[in-house]
């Protein structure tokens, strides 16, 4: 036990010594059917979320046809929040659906697709469209608010 305690000093040291090294805008490789893009967008196109759930939720667009996953941003409980939609999905004829998961049931792994969770219909975005969710407990519970 004391050996491992000596070592961890050196181990964390090692480790952000790995983190300075990294250029500020490395990425993790990762497949592009669940690749999370974080870009910051400029589209008016926004989604408006009421989070009624007890938890912390993380809400994604995905698209239909490749799977790709946009991390749109995080609502925590009893609050409303509005966040914006990628700019590759708004005007491009891209259909996609919104999906929230709770937060303590993320992986951001293919597994998303069997986890605890809600998403909408088939949806398409144009320039200053405006998508309203309201998160009901438990979540099967949601609607899209027209």
């Amino acid at each position: 036990m004391l050996a491992s305690k000596a070592r961890l000093p050196v181990v964390a040291a090692a480790f952000l010594a790995l983190l300075a090294a990294m250029p500020a805008n490395a990425t993790v490789p990762t497949d592009p059917a669940v690749a999370l893009d974080t870009a910051q967008s400029t589209s008016d196109a926004i989604v408006e979320i009421r989070n009624d759930n007890p938890r912390e939720v993380e809400v994604y667009a995905v698209t239909e046809e490749t799977g790709r996953r946009y991390l749109l941003g995080y609502v925590w409980p009893s609050s409303t929040r509005t966040l914006q939609l990628p700019d590759r999905l708004v005007d491009a004829d891209t259909p996609f659906r919104i999906k929230v998961y709770s937060f303590e049931h993320t992986a951001r792994s293919a597994l998303m697709d069997y986890l605890e969770g809600v998403k909408t219909k088939v949806l398409t975005a144009k320039a200053g469209d405006k998508i309203s969710l309201w998160l009901g407990d438990p979540l099967s519970q949601s609607a899209i608010v027209p």
